[in-house]
């Protein structure tokens, strides 16, 4: 991008963030649950109960008690808001996530239309900056969100922050193991052997706190469910069809990305690059490990499970391919595109707006 096209992508991204705050839903916290927000919940027990163990929480909500232990730590100490503070910080870490996004761009030199593309379909997601703004209890998903841009930006950019972006990502979610993997076989593959070492002692650290302080706060272990709730609606569920239905939910998160993955060309070089795999392994793990619980457990919120890691599958896109039309300027049907990509963002639930509340699927 020439200096002109980097002053238009920054104001275009600020006026994106300043269309979100606007158009959004605040709700507090007894709303969330409302509108069936429960997991949040649990992370907000867990917050109420600083410098000690909590109850009666899901042993998995409970191994993910890093932040929002801390958020009551300090909830207390500065005599602060739980609740508040879960705001504040969600639109801290969305406002980081933003800044990474902007300097990735920037470093790998996407062009100017593909900048302004994927930025559009990333940040009027429905289920990433809105939904996190509207119910701040999730903040662990936002924090995982920023992880994967951390590491993203480690592989893509420069690998001194590798280790940070595992620390964010065990912290925030089990999906997490995922990351750790994928980091692992990079360490060996670039021969980064000390990095390999440290993140393996991060590992056992952040498993053996989580695990403790589930085991200390849950009633119950970890329900293996989640990992087979799939193949019991499959095998023993006579609603077969309920399940597949279930199944597509996620399409409407990333039907704007699979319309934007025709305007692309692959190139072939870049396909089967070890960047490119590992990108395509945490993608494809975390959203395989969101499915495998089935519609029953998962229900809809395997929309915003899936969402999570749609940052992961733009910049995999934008980095290994290139727009099919070579005009600098934006033809019709991409202006079309985007104003649809605004439209689409209006959810009848995390937005103001409520005209796209026919559709069942949301």
């Amino acid at each position: 991008m020439s200096q002109k096209d980097k002053k238009y992508f920054y104001l275009y991204s600020a006026f994106l963030v300043l269309f979100l705050l606007i158009t959004n839903e605040f709700y507090t916290y007894h709303e969330t649950l409302k509108i069936n927000q429960y997991d949040g919940r649990s992370y907000f027990k867990i917050s109420e109960f600083s410098f000690s163990y909590s109850d009666n929480i899901p042993f998995h909500h409970a191994q993910r008690f890093f932040l929002p232990f801390i958020i009551g730590i300090l909830g207390d100490f500065f005599d602060i808001d739980n609740f508040m503070l879960f705001r504040s910080l969600s639109i801290f870490f969305i406002l980081i996530v933003i800044f990474i996004h902007i300097n990735l761009l920037v470093e790998l030199k996407i062009n100017f239309k593909d900048s302004i593309i994927s930025t559009t379909l990333i940040f009027l997601n429905p289920y990433l900056f809105r939904y996190f703004i509207s119910v701040p209890t999730m903040i662990n998903d936002l924090f995982f969100v920023l992880g994967l841009y951390l590491f993203l930006y480690a592989i893509l950019i420069d690998n001194k922050f590798l280790l940070l972006s595992l620390i964010v990502s065990l912290l925030s979610r089990q999906t997490g193991l995922f990351v750790f993997i994928a980091l692992l076989y990079l360490c060996f593959y670039k021969k980064l052997y000390k990095t390999s070492f440290l993140s393996l002692i991060i590992f056992c650290i952040v498993l053996f706190l989580s695990n403790h302080y589930a085991s200390k706060s849950s009633v119950s272990g970890f329900n293996f469910e989640h990992l087979m709730g799939l193949f019991k609606s499959i095998y023993f569920s006579k609603q077969i069809f309920e399940t597949i239905k279930w199944m597509t939910l996620p399409i409407y998160s990333f039907l704007p990305v699979i319309i934007f993955l025709f305007s692309r060309r692959f190139i072939k070089a870049k396909l089967f690059q070890t960047e490119s795999l590992i990108i395509f392994f945490i993608f494809l793990s975390t959203i395989g490990i969101s499915y495998l619980a089935g519609p029953d457990l998962a229900g809809r919120n395997i929309l915003r499970q899936t969402s999570i890691v749609l940052p992961l599958l733009i910049f995999l896109i934008i980095t290994i391919s290139k727009n099919k039309y070579k005009m600098k300027s934006f033809n019709l049907i991409e202006k079309i595109f985007i104003f649809l990509i605004f439209l689409s963002s209006f959810h009848p639930i995390y937005s103001k707006f409520q005209f796209l509340n026919q559709i069942k699927i949301i």
